[in-house]
């Protein structure tokens, strides 16, 4: 069943074309990498899908809907979450708090229930507080909510992103790079932690270089090269693209 898909995808900086005319559907439950050489185009087609850029032309849908022109936080309540290259953690925030910002996407009380506090809301944040500890110890953080999120390890940082963004209820999240500069050990559990994520039911969208990674985890890779899309399929299959290999190797002679 198709979660995702993008029609022409397309969107201009100037006389920059990052993403050319992206046409690609992704299904539901699948673990779907985009690959590409640096600039090809990867964190721009996410920020396309995720609702951080508007597309030049062309269109996006999620489960159904046209979301094109639906801004990140409307997507974000659609069922799309996301993390990002480059952390963006609240640094001066306790990791329970920087969690609970995801979750508040999903809560319904609203800016004066939220300083007067009846019974409903108390217990709406009660139960807010108890989905996102349950979801700090599935990403290996249990026992550091109260923790400074700036004192927390690089690949603990990462994971705490991760968490955020799950805190959202996502149907379908992206994740941005996730294994760079993480350690051989991190590393395996960062793959254990996709696996199980989608064993959640979660479709889970990657750009990532480590081709180790990539290849071990996907169940299907799309290769982007100078915003265009040149290639779809299994790992074997991409593995073997002429295509993919001259994008990356580039031609001999």
């Amino acid at each position: 069943m198709e979660i995702l898909r993008t029609e022409e995808a397309s969107i201009y900086f100037g006389g920059l074309h990052a993403v050319e005319k992206v046409t690609q559907s992704f299904q539901q439950g699948q673990i779907f990498s985009i690959i590409g050489p640096n600039g090809a185009g990867k964190t721009t087609y996410f920020n396309l899908v995720s609702g951080y850029y508007m597309p030049t032309s062309g269109s996006v849908f999620f489960k159904g809907h046209d979301v094109t022109h639906l801004k990140a936080y409307e997507r974000t309540k659609m069922g799309i979450g996301r993390t990002f290259q480059n952390i963006m953690l609240f640094r001066e925030l306790t990791v329970l708090d920087n969690a609970m910002v995801g979750m508040h996407s999903r809560m319904k009380s609203g800016i004066m229930n939220a300083v007067v506090r009846p019974p409903h809301t108390r217990q709406e944040e009660h139960e807010g507080r108890e989905r996102v500890r349950e979801i700090l110890d599935f990403v290996g953080l249990s026992g550091f909510e109260n923790d400074l999120a700036r004192n927390l390890s690089y690949g603990a940082q990462k994971r705490l992103e991760i968490a955020r963004a799950l805190c959202t209820s996502p149907e379908l999240i992206l994740l941005d790079e996730p294994a760079a500069g993480l350690t051989t050990q991190e590393l395996a559990g960062l793959i254990e932690m996709i696996r199980k994520i989608r064993e959640r039911g979660i479709t889970v969208l990657l750009v990532e270089h480590r081709m180790d990674v990539v290849m071990s985890i996907s169940d299907r890779i799309m290769v982007l090269s100078f915003g265009q899309k040149i290639a779809e399929g299994t790992p074997d299959e991409v593995r073997a693209n002429p295509a993919v290999i001259e994008a990356y190797l580039g031609k001999e002679g």
